[in-house]
């Protein structure tokens, strides 16, 4: 698994949710424990916290799931993490909720080579209605790792020269994907070599 893509949209993850409780101060507290001791790795605080009454009754269903999938992912336990997974794809969620959710289970589970996990989210992202750039992007990503799509190598090639390092860093996976699935083993080798070099720069 490469964990690059699952860290940054867990860091964007976690952006957003600061950004929702700044608007939402009722919830600011509550949310922020929940954050801290998941941020902190201390699971056992989280797991407490996460089936307080105070908690349930102050932070949303969506909040609470998406964090204790999270936590789930942290200890390792892959069935709670996947029950989780299944009753946030049954709540009514928002275009921007779905690409923060299925956007980080996406890349997990296709770690996992679960490859109809890997589809729900794709199909959830597909049907975001905001934000075209982050929704390309996440189907990219499933078009390629999963589908072994090879159609956006040139796109994906021509972007290196102006995007972040940390977009940089994924799209180096992308390409040596394709470039596996292509047969180009000396470029696909050359690029893990250009992510391994730029993953220790960042």
């Amino acid at each position: 698994m490469k964990p690059i893509f699952y860290i940054i949209l867990f860091v964007l993850f976690v952006l957003y949710l600061i950004f929702e409780v700044y608007f939402r101060r009722r919830t600011q507290k509550n949310t922020y424990k929940l954050i801290n001791s998941l941020q902190q790795g201390d699971l056992k605080t989280f797991n407490k916290l996460v089936n307080d009454p105070a908690i349930k009754k102050t932070v949303s269903a969506y909040t609470r799931l998406s964090l204790t999938f999270n936590a789930a992912i942290a200890e390792n336990h892959i069935e709670a993490a996947d029950k989780v997974f299944d009753e946030i794809a049954s709540l009514n969620l928002t275009s921007e909720q779905k690409l923060s959710f299925f956007g980080n289970a996406l890349n997990y589970y296709i770690g996992l080579k679960n490859k109809p996990k890997a589809k729900i989210c794709y199909d959830k992202v597909k049907s975001a209605r905001r934000n075209e750039a982050q929704k390309d992007y996440l189907m990219t990503i499933y078009e390629v790792m999963v589908e072994d799509q090879t159609s956006k190598k040139k796109l994906i090639e021509q972007r290196l020269n102006h995007e972040a390092n940390e977009q940089k860093l994924a799209d180096y996976y992308l390409l040596e994907h394709i470039y596996q699935v292509e047969g180009d083993l000396y470029k696909a080798k050359e690029c893990s070599q250009l992510a391994q070099k730029l993953a220790k720069q960042l």
